[in-house]
């Protein structure tokens, strides 16, 4: 039986040649999977950093490692500029998950009733209505 294999991209198979499965809390088969765009249920942050990291060592655009490790461009950029920190995509997360700083002042500069997750952001929405000059 012949199996084909659709590549992503140039890049071919990425083998991360080690005996140990672990390093310091992380799963290395798991990096090594997402590196080759087959990413494991339950990767933690650090691992998807390493897996990152290792991608752009290998010249790989920050596009593409986006698009491998289901992470956006700019969070890709991100990480990179804080030297690989995992606690970027940490932080981002949570961001996301309560809203952010900029949604409530989205409502405010447009006049819109705010958002439940907006409302629980990390600056309230009556702080940035006054420095705007809109009312509330």
């Amino acid at each position: 039986m012949t199996t084909a294999t659709r590549l992503a991209s140039p890049v071919t198979y990425i083998p991360l040649s080690t005996a140990r499965t672990v390093d310091g809390g992380l799963d290395l088969i798991a990096v090594e999977r997402a590196v080759n765009n087959e990413l494991p249920e339950g990767i933690t942050d650090a691992e998807l950093a390493r897996a990152a990291r290792i991608l752009h060592e290998r010249d790989v655009s920050l596009a593409e490692i986006g698009r491998r490790l289901d992470v956006s461009q700019d969070a890709i950029k991100t990480l990179k500029n804080k030297n690989w920190d995992p606690d970027v995509l940490a932080n981002r997360r949570r961001n996301a998950e309560r809203g952010t700083v900029q949604g409530p002042m989205r409502h405010v500069l447009r006049k819109e009733t705010i958002s439940e997750t907006c409302a629980h952001a990390t600056v309230s929405p009556t702080t940035c209505a006054p420095a705007l000059g809109a009312a509330s």
